[in-house]
């Protein structure tokens, strides 16, 4: 990993931070963060002053299907959660959704609106269970789950989840082509989902007293 791992402020975020700032807007992307002799699986988040609003070290390392983190990736330690354009958001790192716990403490302690979900899911035997797994994470969460995948014949399938799914609300699907997709962020929606549906009121805060 070390001939392709970065420092936080290596040459990709450079080139991200120029980027931001000449077209205004927000950037995530994820990769191999070299730090105090380890390495991670990072995500950064730049605003659109260039300047880094969130860095999440990854959690949970995958030790499955094409997945080898474990050899060669040290897990994070913390999470990351940022206030953009008015709206919560949290990171996760594609295996770490697996882990209901973890994704409804994240949401649940750091108040979020939506979850993005960077992943390198190639098409072994855990690709089919991704989008249930997203659909699911959306709704028992209520938030918005936008989990982007690399394009390509052995990758692709990018989904965004609303926080509720009927006939007016449904997951967007990508394909396996490079493709730009633009989601409309609804409050009115996550608020509404929230006071039909009150997850949150009826949840009790542990379950374990009961068995």
């Amino acid at each position: 990993m070390a001939n392709v791992a970065e420092g936080v402020n290596g040459s990709s975020f450079r080139q991200f931070s120029a980027l931001a700032k000449k077209y205004d807007f927000a950037i995530s992307f994820s990769l191999p963060i070299a730090e105090k002799g380890r390495t991670y699986v990072s995500n950064l988040v730049i605003d659109a002053d260039g300047e880094l609003l969130s860095r999440y070290d990854k959690i949970h390392l995958a030790q499955l299907g094409a997945s080898h983190e474990k050899r060669y990736f040290s897990p994070g330690n913390a999470v990351s959660t940022f206030t953009l354009g008015g709206y919560r958001f949290g990171v996760l790192l594609c295996y770490d959704f697996r882990f209901a716990e973890f994704v409804r403490t994240l949401c649940n302690r750091g108040n979020l609106d939506v979850l993005l979900h960077p992943v390198a899911f190639t098409r072994d035997e855990t690709f089919a269970s991704w989008h249930h797994f997203a659909i699911t994470r959306a709704l028992e969460n209520q938030v918005y789950f936008v989990s982007v995948n690399r394009a390509g014949a052995a990758w692709g399938n990018s989904i965004a989840c609303p926080p509720w799914f009927d006939t007016d609300h449904e997951p967007q699907r990508l394909g396996e082509e490079e493709t730009l997709c633009a989601i409309t962020l609804d409050r009115e929606l996550i608020t509404k989902v929230r006071e039909r549906i009150p997850l949150e009121t009826d949840r009790l805060n542990d379950y374990r007293s009961l068995f």
